[in-house]
């Protein structure tokens, strides 16, 4: 466990290293967790909500879990990925294996139908650079490259760090060695908080939760594949960016306006730069960033598909 905190995060008197607690969930293979469960024993910030933010490695890969008491998440898991589906191909059924191992399939009638599926290729690392492109007028570049995915608000430059929007993510990559009997998934990884996939041009549609996971057999060509994603953030992280720039309203002590502003009639910018208004100021400068973007790691994992009933392993 990298880092795992929780409470009241721009407080440390009211905040609480989990990182044990979290890494025995992990460990046991649990695949969410309810976040107000962690207060148990030990509140520290009671009748409060508070927030779970942590960062973890296992098998070599880096997972980001975030949410308040209310929230119940997701826990990604290194085996979490789908074992097998059945689909039907024409008047046949077909086995789709994702996963190496044993598969028994019972009909209502007949006799079980046993598999052994050992030929299962290795899931395919996309690791060439991103191109990220930026809408205007938000403070973010026109476009910047990434050899590696990480979150927009660890880049060292502001605009980025700052965004919130939707940027845009195009890649380029060859796919291993194409077989015929074979479907193809594409895995996103961590993403914060929906995307938009194409490949190649076609429209694979929208994905709002984890699994960010999408087939894309259909889309994918020989040579050279053209891989775009389109994500989109939370607000948060803008205002966080513009509490660093001068006020732009008169407020009161709680971060509610005395008047709406001269400036905002005239539908122009702020004077001061900043991006976002709000009638209350719900963040301040020193608060923590929330994770956004495409953060992966982005993969593509093969199949191995069995016509249910002809005898093939």
């Amino acid at each position: 466990m990298l880092e795992a905190k929780y409470g009241v995060l721009n407080d440390p008197t009211r905040t609480l290293d989990v990182g044990e607690k979290l890494q025995q969930i992990v460990n046991r293979g649990e695949d969410s967790l309810d976040v107000g469960s962690l207060a148990a024993g030990n509140d520290p910030a009671l009748g409060t909500v508070k927030t779970l933010r942590a960062v973890y490695t296992l098998s070599g890969r880096t997972y980001h879990l975030e949410g308040t008491d209310q929230d119940t998440i997701n826990i990604p898991q290194p085996n979490s990925g789908i074992a097998f589906r059945l689909s039907s191909l024409g008047n046949k059924e077909v086995l789709q294996a994702w996963k190496n191992g044993l598969y028994t399939l019972t009909p209502t009638a007949g006799k079980a139908l046993v598999y052994k599926v050992t030929t299962v290729p290795e899931p395919q690392l996309i690791s060439e650079p991103w191109t990220v492109s930026f809408p205007p007028n938000l403070g973010a570049p026109a476009r910047i490259k990434m050899d590696s995915l990480s979150s927009w608000s660890d880049n060292s430059d502001a605009g980025v760090r700052y965004f919130s929007g939707t940027g845009t993510y195009t890649t380029k990559f060859a796919k291993n060695a194409a077989r015929s009997d074979q479907n193809v998934l594409l895995d996103l990884g961590d993403v914060y908080e929906i995307a938009e996939v194409s490949l190649n041009g076609r429209d694979l549609g929208i994905l709002w939760h984890a699994p960010y996971r999408v087939d894309i057999t259909n889309a994918l060509r020989p040579g050279t594949n053209t891989l775009t994603v389109k994500v989109t953030n939370l607000w948060i992280n803008r205002m966080i960016g513009d509490e660093h720039l001068p006020p732009d309203s008169d407020r009161n002590g709680d971060g509610t306006l005395k008047s709406w502003p001269a400036w905002l009639s005239t539908d122009g910018p702020s004077p001061t730069g900043r991006i976002s208004f709000t009638t209350w100021q719900l963040w301040g400068k020193g608060d923590a960033l929330k994770p956004s973007g495409l953060i992966g790691p982005v993969t593509l994992s093969f199949s191995r598909n069995i016509v249910v009933g002809v005898n093939r392993s």
